[in-house]
């Protein structure tokens, strides 16, 4: 686990979905609780990698706070829909949200570079950010809640993308 968690964290995926197969695969835990148990272990990742990219400067606190923020309550809200979801369809859903997120990961490698040069970042606090950031924060929020993944890729590409950050 020590050695998968330093392979996904130089390419910003976690280790959520291993977790999630790992604990009903291997160890026969039920899906929802391989989800909560795969949610309260990304916070010590998230909280662990966040510190060490805020001393680097790679932060962008004012965004990070939106979408955060956002995504959190909507996590929550994620995590009361996948209580009422069937242990096998919620089985299935979690493999193809899993499935997807791998194919973020590789939209945002090689798609994200090309759009670059033509994203314009919003430095300032308007409504239209906030707008942007709380439509990230919800649809990861909801995701991450729902299917207890990570949501990386997809926050990614919404940072990428929708809010014009940088890749670092």
């Amino acid at each position: 686990m020590f050695l998968i968690g330093i392979l996904l964290g130089f390419i910003g995926a976690g280790g959520s979905g291993f977790i999630i197969a790992l604990l009903t695969v291997v160890f026969g835990v039920p899906i929802h609780t391989a989800l909560g148990t795969s949610l309260a272990a990304m916070v010590f990742t998230t909280l662990s990698g966040a510190y060490s990219h805020y001393r680097q400067g790679n932060i962008d606190v004012k965004t990070g706070i939106t979408v955060g923020a956002f995504g959190a309550i909507m996590s929550y809200l994620g995590s009361e829909i996948a209580v009422w979801i069937p242990v096998n369809s919620l089985l299935w859903l979690t493999v193809g949200m899993l499935f997807l997120s791998a194919v973020m990961l590789l939209i945002g490698l090689f798609i994200v570079n090309r759009l670059k040069d033509t994203n314009k970042r919003e430095t300032k606090l308007t409504s239209s950010f906030l707008v942007r950031g709380a439509s990230v924060g919800i649809v990861t929020g909801i995701l991450s809640g729902t299917f207890g993944i990570e949501s990386a890729p997809f926050i990614q590409l919404g940072l990428l993308i929708v809010l014009g950050l940088s890749v670092q």
